[in-house]
């Protein structure tokens, strides 16, 4: 999970209509759909907006290799 950059918070206003309030990471092998799901964490609402970002698993050293950008929700 992170907070998204200046420049993504303007992307999505731009691309979407709507302001994000975190990117979340998805582990590899993770097999959940996640397209227009509410995520509750912090003791908040959010909605996943957009579509999952995808990298190349191989090629991506980390644990996970796909992010959702997630709107405040409620």
């Amino acid at each position: 999970m992170g907070q998204p950059t200046t420049e993504d918070i303007t992307n999505s206003l731009n691309l979407y209509g709507k302001k994000i309030e975190y990117t979340l990471a998805i582990p590899k092998g993770d097999e959940n759909i996640w397209e227009n799901q509410e995520v509750k964490f912090f003791n908040k609402k959010y909605k996943v907006f957009g579509g999952v970002i995808e990298g190349i698993e191989d090629m991506i050293p980390l644990s996970w290799h796909k992010k959702v950008m997630v709107e405040r929700y409620a």
